[in-house]
């Protein structure tokens, strides 16, 4: 696959600032489902859609200030500084407060249209086994060996633990997947998730034992919206989601939903884009298909809350995924914080 590194900015209602934009081409092409084994289909079908509820104090944390990365095999972890541009979040609330008493909006999964009959391979479903057994939520492929998703999918959150037994599949559909299942071999997440159970750092990178076929071909990028969070006034960002949820067709097809982020609290973007139990993890895309600048993470009687990524976080993941320590590659990103 290849890269490009430069980070550009572009000109919308809003500015975008992308950072390692990957720059090939998507292409479904014509999948060779593969059916899986009966102890998979048992995990990637009978497993219960994850969820979680908003933490009312959600953003109140203010900073996530290193990323905690957990070796499978090893049982081992570690931590890593984020860069000198700190993980402050923003400080604008123009939105709706968690738990409110407002008009109700759209019901779950007013907004959302499928199942999809072509199938999106990037899109991926993923298992674990937490404290309640087997679950599932959803994922994006960013990289051939790395899954975006929301942090409670693979940590409890709030100084809880790493969650066992994760693995993911592309393009899940009725019991098959295009691709995989691959087993994570590390996991990582933020100490605002993993320490606080604050939704406002609730993002997590699976990384695969081995990457996805060479056949595949990446599409998506990361973006933080700059300055800080918006919508301002009556700027609203567009934006697009695609899921399994337990709501719809039980979770065994992907829907998407197409909504606008109205508002934001503390760091979380809000939207009437409901989804329910499962879609936990999946990725609002910009109406361009290039974007993805927040991951699902909860929802309250009305709204959908969903975490921002930060510039800091975002320089974090592509230092992460590349291993380069040359700062001058991240034309957005200060050099990572000194011990």
């Amino acid at each position: 696959m290849i890269y490009s590194w430069k980070g550009k900015f572009i000109s919308t209602p809003i500015k975008i600032i992308s950072f390692g934009i990957i720059i090939c081409i998507s292409h479904h092409g014509d999948l060779n489902a593969k059916a899986l084994d009966t102890a998979e289909t048992k995990r990637f079908n009978a497993a219960l859609p994850a969820e979680v509820r908003l933490n009312p104090n959600s953003g109140k944390y203010n900073q996530s200030n290193y990323a905690i990365e957990y070796t499978i095999s090893s049982g081992s972890t570690a931590k890593f500084l984020l860069s000198q541009q700190d993980d402050s979040l923003p400080t604008v609330d123009n939105g709706a407060d968690p738990y409110g008493n407002y008009t109700p909006g759209p019901p779950i999964g007013g907004l959302a249209t499928g199942p999809l009959t072509e199938v999106d391979p990037r899109i991926v479903r993923v298992v674990g086994d937490g404290p309640n057994g087997s679950y599932y939520c959803t994922g994006t492929l960013v990289a051939p060996l790395e899954v975006l998703t929301a942090g409670h999918c693979v940590h409890q959150g709030n100084g809880g633990k790493f969650y066992s037994n994760i693995a993911v599949g592309l393009g899940y559909s009725n019991g098959n997947v295009a691709y995989g299942p691959y087993k994570a071999a590390k996991l990582v997440t933020f100490s605002g998730w993993a320490d606080s159970g604050d939704n406002a750092h609730d993002i997590a990178l699976i990384i695969l034992q081995s990457p996805a076929p060479s056949n595949m071909i990446y599409k998506y990028g990361m973006a933080s919206i700059d300055p800080g969070c918006i919508p301002y006034q009556s700027v609203e960002i567009d934006f697009s989601r695609t899921f399994y949820s337990a709501n719809f067709a039980n979770g065994q097809n992907q829907y998407v939903t197409h909504d606008s982020n109205e508002g934001c609290h503390l760091g979380l973007l809000e939207s009437r884009a409901r989804t329910g139990h499962g879609s936990s993890g999946s990725a609002e895309i910009d109406p361009t298909g290039q974007f993805i600048y927040a991951v699902h993470s909860a929802e309250d009687d009305w709204y959908s809350f969903d975490p921002l990524l930060t510039r800091a976080k975002i320089c974090f993941f592509y230092r992460y995924i590349d291993l380069g320590p040359d700062p001058t590659q991240y034309p957005h990103c200060n050099p990572p914080k000194k011990n």
